[in-house]
């Protein structure tokens, strides 16, 4: 069997920030893309924005 798994590169990020409507608190969604446009995943968290599409 050989390994057709391909690399999934992100290569747009779009940065938002927000305020929560429960809790009044800004936080920062971080949305991914990859090369292809399609939606890879959303990560967000409060305070700050995640840098470099972070491991958070």
């Amino acid at each position: 069997m050989s390994d057709t798994k391909t690399e999934t590169r992100v290569v747009k990020t779009e940065n938002i920030s927000m305020h929560c409507p429960r809790c009044k608190e800004c936080y920062y969604a971080s949305v991914l893309f990859d090369e292809d446009g399609k939606f890879l995943s959303i990560m967000y968290r409060l305070g700050e924005p995640i840098e470099n599409g972070g491991q958070a």
